[in-house]
């Protein structure tokens, strides 16, 4: 998709993270991304030969820099990573914590001092490194197949089990969130999360932390959140959410939303906090009472790219509404939700309410299903071009 640091440069962002896409760690595509616009505006898009000019890029670091130039350019450069710094813990016998400053130093020293000894470089590094991998792993070591057995400090000493010594792992927190695929005739709802959070950049179904409720949640608990949510996304409530029923606009449909069934629960690891989700489908009502409180037009994925989302009118005034955490919010078709970098957790669900939808549906006619196919063969058309 990007085949140069400047094809990479000029993409959109989105562009970017659908391509990342399911890889986790998004903040690293952002930061590649940068990095290369960097590289082209300062360095007329040659990658710079020096380490230490390279490590100032944005996303990388001593050993990002290190591993590109020593591989790629065959400098002698040490590179310290999480295999070779369980080896080094080992073979020095180094019995603090393992990602400490004073370890750096003494890690990164001795790699300098192996990797200028040796005539091929590369050679020393993805040694050293694929020693740390299989042979010196982090339980059981395999003590009686390494080639520096004799010069392993740990070893001699019985410690190899022990060694490297880490930070107590932190506790994971668990959390519990609701997803809902919220449609509107063949569309869906999506919102796009703002600069800040694990998720900045990404589009998503709309998801509530789950407070006081019953296990499973009900339909009527998860619809009753999400609307109050929305009245937030849409500047119906004050900044905190905090205010009661009987301050809310007046002139606001009573509910946005009835949610139609339970789509599945799955457990899942983000950063600090173990996650059970459970998603739900539902369908949006309130247009039927004239609001028209989401944006919806034939450019809405230019529109909805805005940090202001055009909230429509209300009792016949038009209004903006800045948007809080989420930054802009799209009714997306199916075949255009390729185009969007989604969460993998939001990929999986949007396959599984349309492989449920068309279990649902009765069989499609013969014009219709060549209409659906050329939508489809439309978007990927389009998706090829953009690459």
């Amino acid at each position: 998709a990007f085949p140069t640091v400047e094809h990479l440069a000029r993409a959109d962002e989105s562009a970017v993270l659908r391509a990342w896409e399911g890889l986790g760690y998004y903040r690293r595509a952002k930061q590649l991304h940068a990095a290369a616009q960097r590289i082209v505006a300062d360095h007329a898009g040659n990658v710079p030969d020096d380490p230490a000019t390279l490590a100032e890029l944005p996303g990388l670091g001593r050993y990002s820099a290190s591993a590109v130039l020593c591989f790629a350019r065959g400098r002698s450069l040490p590179i310290v990573e999480a295999n070779t710094r369980r080896l080094w813990a080992r073979l020095l016998g180094f019995r603090a914590e393992a990602d400490s400053p004073e370890a750096d130093r003494m890690f990164w020293a001795a790699a300098e001092r192996i990797v200028h000894r040796s005539r091929s470089p590369r050679q020393i590094n993805l040694a050293l490194m694929d020693l740390g991998a299989l042979v010196c792993r982090p339980r059981q070591p395999q003590c009686d197949q390494c080639p520096l057995l004799a010069h392993c400090a740990a070893w001699a000493q019985g410690l190899q089990n022990e060694l490297p010594r880490k930070r107590a792992a932190a506790v994971l927190q668990p959390r519990h969130e609701a997803a809902v695929v919220i449609h509107r005739g063949s569309k869906v709802l999506l919102v796009r999360y703002g600069e800040s959070g694990q998720w900045s950049g990404l589009w998503d179904f709309p998801r509530v932390l789950l407070t006081a409720h019953r296990d499973p949640p009900t339909a009527e608990t998860v619809g009753q959140q999400v609307d109050e949510w929305l009245d937030c996304l849409l500047g119906e409530r004050t900044d905190d959410c905090r205010q009661s029923d009987a301050d809310r606009r007046s002139d606001r449909p009573a509910r946005r939303i009835v949610v139609e069934r339970r789509l599945a629960r799955w457990n899942h690891r983000v950063t600090r906090f173990q996650i059970t989700l459970d998603c739900f489908a539902a369908r949006w009502i309130a247009d039927r009472d004239g609001d028209k409180s989401v944006a919806d037009s034939s450019s809405e994925r230019a529109a909805a790219e805005d940090t202001v989302l055009d909230a429509g009118t209300h009792s016949g005034r038009s209004e903006t509404a800045r948007l809080r955490r989420p930054c802009a919010i799209a009714w997306v078709e199916r075949e255009a939700l390729a185009d969007y970098p989604l969460p993998s957790t939001a990929r999986r669900l949007a396959r599984l309410y349309f492989s449920a939808k068309d279990r649902r549906k009765p069989p499609q006619s013969d014009e219709a299903a060549h209409s659906a196919a050329a939508k489809r063969a439309t978007a990927s058309d389009r998706r090829q071009r953009g690459s």
